[in-house]
């Protein structure tokens, strides 16, 4: 996460990390990946499982690219490898 927000913050990139774990407080779920190093980015918890819904979530660690037009462009339901992401980011850009 923190890579990739790093390397295209400049062209308008925003990283969003949502919590879906109704369990685990917001500050917790952040400081953990903080520590694993999930770096600079924005921490949300979806409390009303809003993401899970609109973005058809299926499982944590689940990776959505969402272009300016507000259309999904990648879906993964697991962590996506750099290369991969990178692709996705660069075609929603």
């Amino acid at each position: 996460m923190a890579r990739i927000q790093t390397e295209y913050r400049s062209q308008g990139l925003e990283v969003i990390a949502v919590n879906l774990l109704l369990s685990a407080p917001l500050d917790y779920w952040r400081q953990y990946w903080l520590r694993v190093g999930g770096g600079d980015v924005v921490y949300a918890q979806d409390t009303r499982r809003e993401a899970v819904r609109e973005l058809r979530i299926q499982t944590a660690g689940a990776t959505v690219v969402i272009d300016r037009q507000g259309r999904i462009v990648w879906r993964d339901l697991y962590a996506t490898p750099y290369v991969e992401l990178q692709a996705a980011v660069e075609k929603a850009l």
